[in-house]
């Protein structure tokens, strides 16, 4: 019999022989593991994660399931542009990554492109602690990347030398070029001349390294410090001191663009909480500023941006860690101790239109307008459903500011954004969403006065007719309710009451007989169709009543 280290060694090469295959996934295993549809950014826009993945040992059981569930995480939990919610994620188009051995990347390069659609390709400079995969199919590597020194960190005689590396990509649909850097400085630089100086000398060098690229540069990786004076528990929007490090890395030098914090600079802008942002726990228990016993949390992963604007930024939300540190998120794995970083950026296009105004029209049409945009040589229509992602409705030539949606279908409500595209084909920032709920049925009768089977009904009795929406008073007749009273014989006539039908209210209208109700007789109660304020043509009700 087996020694239970010899099946875990089996099921460890077992896995890693599949893993490494080149083979694609099939359709099913997206089912299998609950992954959504999956999307790239729009055109002129790239998708950059950062990943600190603790993943430098030889690979393990433990590390081969932790590749596994970031692989997973990657591809199940960026959303798709602006909002998208349960139906849809957007495929990072680069993703730096930090602290994981070239054997581990390559097998997280594997993951990801036997659950994705697109191909990842590897490039790392000889040497770098930063390593990057990018998608091939949107993205195309201008040249080998250029590697530095950690100046604290470059003495081959010491404890080992560490690189960092940055590279140029043009994103294929527009053909406009950015360059990403990647970084990994360390908690401490014990040893180093001036250890507490170490990561200020580092951010300067970054910045020194990328002051020449022309193109919008894209900074990702783990500082390894938070960046205000507080620590989170006490200071969770972080508005208190910045850390040197911080201001060092935000501020700009003469002639010189300022590079901003993507999570922070979104986040600000949007009115939103920075509380959910923390991207590392700590594995022991500590007094917290508070004064809390507590895992403490924090953030020391970031995305810096500089020539681009930051349209959304977030730490992995909700990850694999629960509301009270030390928990578990009750359906995520855990894939690291740290959680991953992402962000979305505009490489260029026109500016941000406003919001598309959304009219209602008869038969559940939608009619949607815009203000035109600036340089704008055509317009993406985007549309979602409740808590869906956006697809998109219909491309438009830039003379073109309305579109009519007809393809919607009645009582579902429905949100639009709409983009500019510039001449190049980068599309810009979407504008805010504008909801609207199609509408192709007329007037539904909600209620009738006597309700249907009454009996005993006063002889002074009224009609009234209760509708679900707002009646249009014009399309109200005279005909539009009949009382009719039954013959008592079998051979008898029925007959109809003259009276008068007036509108009451915006949604009831009635009937008022010109003579009482007879003693113990039956009535039938006849309302016809009408229309609503769109044109809508409502239904026909039949009801019935005795006295």
């Amino acid at each position: 019999m087996r020694s239970s280290r010899s099946l875990i060694a089996a099921f460890v090469a077992a896995s890693l022989i599949a893993v490494l295959a080149p083979s694609r996934a099939v359709g099913s295993l997206a089912d299998r593991e609950g992954l959504k549809d999956e999307t790239v950014s729009p055109p002129g826009q790239v998708v950059v994660a950062t990943i600190n993945a603790e993943q430098a040992n030889v690979l393990g059981l433990v590390s081969f399931g932790k590749l596994y569930r970031m692989a997973i995480a990657l591809r199940s939990r960026p959303v798709a542009f602006n909002g998208g919610r349960e139906q849809a994620v957007t495929a990072p188009d680069v993703l730096t990554i930090q602290e994981m051995s070239i054997a581990n990347v390559e097998i997280l390069q594997n993951l990801l492109n036997q659950r994705s659609r697109y191909e990842y390709q590897l490039a790392v400079g000889e040497g770098s602690t930063a390593k990057f995969l990018y998608n091939s199919e949107t993205l195309t590597l201008l040249g080998p990347p250029t590697t530095w020194l950690d100046p604290c960190k470059s003495d081959p005689g010491g404890k080992g030398i560490r690189r960092y590396q940055f590279a140029r990509f043009a994103e294929k649909a527009s053909g406009l070029a950015f360059t990403l850097a990647g970084v990994h400085f360390m908690p401490s630089y014990a040893g180093a001349p001036e250890p507490a100086r170490c990561r200020v000398s580092n951010v300067a060098e970054l910045k020194r390294q990328v002051a020449l690229e022309t193109n919008p540069v894209v900074v990702g990786g783990d500082f390894n410090y938070r960046p205000v004076q507080k620590p989170r528990e006490c200071d969770p929007n972080e508005r208190s001191e910045p850390t040197e490090w911080w201001q060092l890395m935000t501020d700009s030098l003469v002639g010189e663009p300022s590079f901003v914090d993507a999570v922070k600079d979104s986040h600000n802008r949007k009115k939103l909480s920075m509380a959910t942002e923390w991207t590392h726990e700590q594995k022991r228990l500590r007094q917290a500023c508070n004064g809390a016993v507590t895992y403490r949390r924090g953030r020391i992963d970031y995305l810096f941006a500089r020539g681009t604007f930051v349209a959304e930024a977030h730490a992995d939300h909700p990850g694999w860690a629960g509301e009270v540190p030390g928990t578990r998120h009750p359906t995520n794995e855990r894939y690291s101790d740290h959680r991953f970083v992402w962000g979305r950026f505009l490489l260029g296009g026109p500016s941000r239109p406003q919001p598309p105004q959304a009219a209602q029209a008869k038969g559940g049409v939608i009619e949607l307008s815009w203000e035109p945009v600036e340089n704008a040589a055509a317009y993406v229509l985007y549309r979602a459903r409740p808590r869906g992602a956006y697809s998109v409705l219909e491309r438009l030539e830039a003379g073109s500011n309305s579109f009519v949606d007809a393809s919607t279908s009645h009582g579902h409500s429905y949100r639009y954004s709409i983009a500019a595209v510039g001449t190049d084909g980068a599309q810009g920032y979407e504008s805010r969403g504008r909801w609207q709920r199609a509408d192709a049925q007329g007037p539904q009768v909600s209620g009738v006065s006597p309700w249907r089977g009454q009996t005993r009904v006063g002889l002074r009795s009224n009609i009234v007719v209760r509708y679900d929406e707002r009646v249009a008073a014009a399309s109200v007749t005279p005909e539009t309710i009949k009382l009719i009273q039954k013959a008592k014989w079998k051979r008898g006539k029925d007959r109809v009451l003259r009276g008068r039908v007036r509108v009451t209210s915006s949604r009831t209208i009635e009937f008022d007989p010109v003579r009482r109700l007879e003693r113990k007789r039956a009535y039938r109660i006849v309302v016809r169709p009408v229309l609503d304020q769109l044109g809508n043509r409502g239904a026909w009700r039949w009801s019935r009543f005795s006295t």
